[in-house]
């Protein structure tokens, strides 16, 4: 991964073989950012997607291993305890255009993704279990 700060925003070109969700929070422990919001396209391969099902409140999972063109990624970037969480969702879609997307639970990338982070000064925005659901939600009080 090489990058570049511009501002309060960074871009990013991950390389072939990278574990996004890995390479981009260990980015963010790097460079302190505990507040902003992530954009990305390119591709990727080994894609797993997740959907909540409501039934049950338990993620639906569906593993893709061709490789994928990532037409939409969009993260939120919260602290809990301390570090920073992402929440990602991307759409991808395969050579016949079929578009598949949901909560990004592993990726690698290929060939490239091109990222910007963008950081959120003066505030603080955790996260905080929601016992409804059962899921860590955006704590805004």
């Amino acid at each position: 991964m090489v990058f570049k700060k511009l501002d309060n925003r960074y871009m990013l070109r991950l390389v072939q073989g990278e574990d996004v969700l890995e390479t981009l929070l260990d980015f963010c422990r790097r460079e302190h950012i505990l507040l902003g919001r992530i954009t990305a396209l390119g591709g990727m391969e080994n894609v797993t997607l997740g959907l909540l099902r409501k039934s049950d409140k338990q993620f639906v999972r569906r593993t893709f291993d061709e490789g994928l063109e990532v037409a939409s990624l969009f993260a939120t970037i919260t602290e809990q305890e301390g570090q920073p969480y992402l929440h990602v969702h991307v759409t991808v879609c395969d050579a016949d255009m079929n578009a598949y997307g949901g909560h990004l639970f592993g990726g690698t990338v290929f060939p490239t993704l091109e990222v910007i982070i963008e950081v959120f000064e003066g505030g603080h925005v955790g996260r905080a279990l929601d016992p409804d659901t059962g899921l860590l939600l955006m704590d805004l009080s």
